[in-house]
């Protein structure tokens, strides 16, 4: 008996033991848990159609010569809005400023009047005689007594103008005496600022000299940050890239695939307008402070007051080729809604200060119900986008950096679909998904917006 009990206790401890293992699966009847169910999702059929009513704000941050010709190479380059700051003697209220503004009217774009910091907006019932009157833009506001004159002019804009629309320019970096951006931005929110339309950063993330990549760290952070607050808000956010090297910033000349860059990315996050700094050289000699002799714009001039030296650089048909693919797509990304951000990490990727972007990132969405699977050969951004019509939106982004000129392989497979709609510089195409699986080569900077379709 006593053999007998001692073989049985020796039989128990094998089996524990190998049960440990996992070597014995039909013990887990002791623990019995629910078989993992088969993932299933169904993409729509139908080829969606998209209203023709939506327009991607383009916008050019400081404005040109007050000519019908420089005006006009605004509307060619692809913008359609400028912000009319108080150069050439266009000030607020001034006959130059009406001038302006029937210039604006005659070449069709949309017009924002600057108002510095701390100026207050005086109405002028001549603004409403003009279709390009858009509203107002204060940028970069750093004390509560700023933000309470800014409130004010939202009043006042409204009361005389209710269609108007307010436009604020956040620096991220440079809360000014709030404790942080977020704290700066609640306030503002909190105490009239939701009459606004819209509200943009400014991150200038090529923070490298020619050459040299490096990508300022906390870009992907602040456009995560920005679209928290327009959602909390329900209000639309905007980013401004750097069109021009800057040197105070070690910000470098961006070449076309670095406008491709700065603008898909911020689009993968839902954002809804784009800006561009400067349209024209903000700099003039003797180039003390921010700006260096070598940092020019779209347009630039040799002697800042006359007209006749001002000339388009080779950056005006880098952003008119960036620009006209963005009009290809805007009108199917601004039928989405924003839902989150996915990465991948590239297999082939260079080490450097990109990876740090992602560190940054607070929340990232690891999952998507109809995906299989998402690799790539480089860093890769994937902003998620659904409609209200059941569709699924997806804009992928080579997130290796421009300065580098690094292609990206990136391998999708989706659950059940079949075929996509994909947007390809611009351009639409349906794609076959074979297996679900779509395979794409994306070019330094490129970006993808994806529709899949069962």
């Amino acid at each position: 008996m006593k053999k007998f009990i001692c073989v049985c206790m020796a039989v128990l401890q094998f089996l524990l033991l190998t049960a440990c293992n996992g070597d014995i699966p039909f013990l887990d009847i002791l623990n019995p848990t629910e078989p993992e169910k088969p993932i299933v999702y169904v993409f729509p059929s139908e080829v969606p159609t998209f209203d023709d009513d939506k327009e991607l704000p383009i916008i050019a941050f400081w404005s040109p010569p007050n000519t019908e010709e420089w005006y006009q190479s605004m509307v060619d380059c692809g913008f359609t809005d400028v912000i009319i700051d108080s150069k050439y003697g266009v000030t607020p209220g001034s006959e130059k400023m009406f001038e302006t503004l029937g210039i604006c009217d005659k070449v069709g774009i949309g017009a924002y009047i600057a108002i510095n910091r701390g100026q207050k907006f005086t109405t002028d019932l001549r603004y409403g005689q003009y279709e390009s009157f858009k509203g107002i833009n204060t940028d970069e506001p750093l004390t509560r007594a700023q933000i309470d004159i800014i409130i004010e002019n939202i009043a006042a804009l409204k009361g005389a103008f209710p269609e108007a629309k307010f436009w604020l320019g956040l620096a991220f970096g440079y809360p000014g005496d709030f404790a942080s951006a977020d704290a700066l931005f609640d306030y503002y929110m909190t105490n009239g600022g939701t009459q606004q339309e819209a509200f943009s950063l400014a991150p200038y993330p090529l923070s490298g000299i020619e050459g040299a990549g490096i990508l300022n760290h906390m870009w992907l952070s602040w456009l995560e940050d920005v679209a928290a607050y327009a959602d909390k808000y329900d209000t639309n956010a905007y980013s401004y890239m750097a069109a021009m090297s800057i040197r105070s910033q070690k910000s470098r000349r961006p070449d076309t695939d670095d406008f491709r860059f700065t603008s898909y990315v911020p689009l993968a996050f839902g954002i809804k307008g784009l800006g561009h700094f400067c349209y024209t050289t903000p700099g003039t000699p003797p180039y003390a402070g921010e700006f260096a002799e070598e940092d020019y714009a779209l347009i630039n001039f040799t002697n800042v007051n006359d007209f006749s030296t001002y000339y388009k650089t080779e950056l005006w048909d880098k952003v008119k080729t960036v620009n006209e693919e963005l009009k290809g797509m805007d009108q199917a990304i601004l039928s989405f809604d924003w839902q989150g951000i996915m990465k991948s990490i590239g297999t082939d990727a260079q080490t450097g200060s990109g990876r740090n972007c992602f560190l940054n990132v607070k929340k990232w969405m690891h999952k998507h119900d109809g995906i299989k699977s998402f690799t790539s050969t480089e860093d890769t951004l994937m902003g998620v986008f659904k409609n209200d019509d059941g569709y699924d939106g997806f804009m992928l982004v080579n997130f290796a950096d421009p300065a580098y000129d690094r292609e990206n392989t990136v391998n999708l497979e989706f659950r059940g679909a079949t075929h996509a709609l994909v947007y390809i510089e611009g351009k639409p195409q349906m794609v076959d998904l074979p297996n679900g699986s779509y395979t794409v080569t994306l070019k330094s900077g490129e970006g993808q917006f994806i529709i899949p379709l069962s």
